[in-house]
């Protein structure tokens, strides 16, 4: 099992299942600097009666990236804006080199999944 949610207890099986899920919204990306990949993305779950947030550990999405092996993040370095140290913000990044850049190219990714009707 992939998740469980915390509220009203739907469980999710893959990843594929809970992005598919047309209950399930991207709300933000909750950053670890040192390591972004370490970091959570958040969701909202939808249901009726439910509306909490979920989070799941980025690495668990790595596997659509794959180019991002071997990264490091790069926040001393002077073309970094700072934009994993806000929640919503899911602009790309401009520091080519950057983890967190391929993380937010991941981001991307996750918010357009197609849903299943």
């Amino acid at each position: 099992m992939l998740k469980k949610c915390t509220l009203c207890a739907k469980e999710w099986m893959t990843v594929g299942a809970f992005l598919e899920d047309p209950l399930i919204e991207y709300y933000g990306y909750q950053a670890t600097l040192d390591d972004p990949l370490k970091g959570f993305f958040l969701f909202s779950h939808l249901a009726d009666g439910c509306r909490t947030t979920l989070a799941l550990k980025v690495d668990v999405f790595a596997y659509m990236l794959p180019d991002a092996v071997g990264l490091i993040p790069m926040k001393s370095d002077p073309g970094c804006q700072g934009l994993c140290l806000d929640v919503k913000n899911d602009h790309p990044c401009e520091v080519a080199n950057c983890v967190g850049n391929r993380v937010r190219q991941l981001i991307g990714q996750v918010k357009n999944y197609p849903k299943i009707a």
